[in-house]
C-alpha cells in the first residue's frame, strides 16, 4: 500500500470514530420550582407513545433508578415525594448486527422522551425533554446504548438542576 493510502486508510477511520461519538441533549427544561434535593423518594413512571416497545420502555425505567441509585441522594421506590413521569416519544434503532456490519452507515439510535417531575401533591415541580443517542461506529452501540444515555441525560439533570 502506497503512503497516500495509508493516509487516507487512517483519515478515514479518525473521520468514522468522530462521527460516532454519542451527543445527547436536554432541551425545553423549565427551571425546579423547589429545590430536587429536598425529596428523598423517587419514583420512576415510564410510559410510551408509538412503535416504542415494552422491553425498551422498562430498560429506561431501569437505567433510571440505577442513576438514581448511584447517586445516592434519592431513595428510588415505587411511590415517592417525586415522581417522575418519562414519555418515550420515539426509537430510531439500531440493532448490533447493523453496527457490526456496516459501522457508522448503519446511522445512530436515538431514544426521544418527555419528562414531567411532579410533587407528591400532584404540583408539576419541572419538566424537559432528552435525546439519547448512541455513536455512530462500528465500536459504539446501538439501541440499547440510546436508551442509556436518555437515563444518563436525567439523572444529569437532577444533578445540575438549579
Amino acid at each position: 500500500m502506497t503512503i497516500k493510502k495509508s493516509i487516507m486508510a487512517v483519515l478515514l477511520f479518525v473521520v468514522a470514530v468522530c462521527y460516532g461519538c454519542a451527543s445527547g441533549s436536554i432541551t425545553g427544561a423549565t427551571r425546579p420550582t423547589v429545590d430536587l434535593g429536598t425529596f428523598k423518594t423517587v419514583a420512576v413512571t415510564v410510559k410510551s407513545v408509538g412503535d416504542v416497545k415494552d422491553e425498551e420502555s422498562r430498560e429506561l425505567k431501569e437505567d433510571i433508578v440505577k442513576c438514581l441509585q448511584e447517586d445516592g441522594k434519592w431513595i428510588p421506590a415505587e411511590t415517592g415525594h417525586l415522581t417522575i413521569n418519562v414519555t418515550m416519544t420515539e426509537m430510531s434503532r439500531v440493532s448490533t448486527a447493523a453496527r457490526l456490519l456496516v459501522g457508522a452507515f448503519a446511522g445512530k439510535a436515538k431514544c426521544k422522551a418527555d419528562i414531567s417531575l411532579i410533587d407528591a401533591k400532584g404540583t408539576v415541580v419541572s419538566s424537559f425533554s432528552v435525546e439519547g443517542q448512541s455513536g455512530g461506529t462500528g465500536l459504539s452501540g446501538g439501541t440499547g446504548s440510546a436508551i442509556s444515555d436518555a437515563a444518563r441525560l436525567i439523572g444529569n439533570y437532577f444533578r445540575t438542576a438549579k
